[in-house]
């Protein structure tokens, strides 16, 4: 979901590129989740920024201690591009939509959570989004993201009112300033169902 709504299929060349680039964000994530707890979207920039990152890619599949295939996977089709140039030109797709990342202020609001959107139906509680007028274009993917990630987890499944009481309100006065999200768009029809209203 998130390699989804970060690194969006909205460019003319499309397919090959998109996929790639959400490749090997899957591939960095899974890699950094076998060495630590939990994973920042900023460590995920900052692995594909090494200096030698093809050399240490080919390295650690080379090491095979990572567990999972998909990292595999991911990495042999990166490393296997047909040309070194296609293989760059990957990385630098990657870097192109991940470049959000270098920002410090975006890095350390990304770093932890001080609420968990699982609980909203659980817990009384209010979370507001602000992103400030001038910063709205450029922050469109961290606001688009929150808003994909909260459909996905209040819709997985139909709340049991023993446990889920609370109902959920979705006030979404920046709608205009995000990307296009297909889920809430499809789940527009029966959120009523998941005790949320937008």
């Amino acid at each position: 979901l998130i390699a989804e709504t970060l690194i969006p299929n909205e460019r003319v060349d499309g397919g090959f590129w998109t996929t790639s680039s959400r490749d090997m964000f899957i591939m960095l994530a899974l890699y950094l989740f076998e060495q630590e707890e939990l994973p920042t979207l900023a460590a995920i920039h900052d692995l594909s920024k090494r200096e030698d990152f093809g050399e240490w890619l080919a390295f650690e599949v080379e090491k095979g201690e990572i567990q999972s295939e998909v990292f595999y996977q991911n990495a042999n089709s990166l490393l296997g591009a047909d040309a070194e140039r296609t293989q760059k030109n990957i990385v630098k797709d990657f870097h192109s939509r991940m470049t959000l990342f270098v920002d410090p202020l975006v890095r350390e609001a990304t770093s932890g959570n001080d609420f968990d959107l699982s609980r909203l139906r659980k817990d009384k509680m209010n979370a507001y989004v602000h992103i400030p007028e001038g910063d709205q274009k450029r922050l469109q993917p961290i606001l688009t993201l929150f808003w994909a990630q909260l459909t996905d987890l209040m819709t997985r499944k139909e709340p049991d009112l023993s446990d889920e009481p609370i109902p959920v309100l979705d006030l979404m006065d920046e709608f205009g300033n995000m990307a296009k999200i297909p889920k809430l768009q499809a789940a527009m029809s029966f959120m009523r169902s998941y005790r949320i209203r937008c």
